[in-house]
């Protein structure tokens, strides 16, 4: 069992391919909206955390492209890439690069600097942390190396320094 590579952010969690439909639950998973219909409508809850969902709960994203077709924050126009802190906010469903929030430190007002729509605090939903994807990482790895050694296959890479170490043990 290889470690399943982690999805790019803007990947729909189930269908894994990129949405037709873009929404994303409080918690920043995203989903193509017809993949998670029927997951809403069988069990009514997400299928990444278990916890319960409604349609109501679903925030329809915005995902600007620049003309290299890449996935950008519309405010710094930076690319949202593997290493960005990328947020939705609620009101206006549009993604940001994290950097965004800095404009705002310490002013009770916070409007998306788009569409001008008034947000808060509650309204901030990470969709992707670096420091929490390199710790989902590090936690797949792990999980697959304790399968590993609970079915009794061995990393050999982990067994011996030099891979070609076996050929000494095997030859002596």
């Amino acid at each position: 069992d290889e470690m399943s590579p982690m999805l790019p952010w803007y990947v729909c969690k189930i269908s894994k391919s990129i949405p037709r439909v873009a929404v994303v639950t409080t918690k920043g998973i995203i989903y193509d909206l017809q993949s998670i219909l029927p997951a809403i409508k069988r069990r009514g809850t997400c299928p990444e955390t278990g916890t319960t969902l409604k349609l109501k709960d679903l925030i329809r994203i915005k995902i600007e492209k620049n003309e290299e077709k890449e996935r950008i924050c519309p405010f710094t126009k930076r690319p949202l890439t593997s290493s960005s802190k990328i947020i939705c906010i609620r009101t206006s469903g549009r993604t940001f690069s994290a950097a965004l929030l800095a404009n705002f430190e310490g002013s009770a007002f916070k409007f998306d600097p788009i569409s001008g729509e008034p947000f808060c605090a509650e309204d901030i939903i990470v969709i992707q942390d670096p420091r929490v994807r390199a710790e989902q990482e590090r936690a797949e790895r792990e999980r697959i190396r304790l399968e590993k050694e609970k079915s009794g296959i061995v990393d050999m890479g982990a067994k011996f320094d030099n891979k070609f170490d076996f050929v000494d043990d095997l030859t002596a």
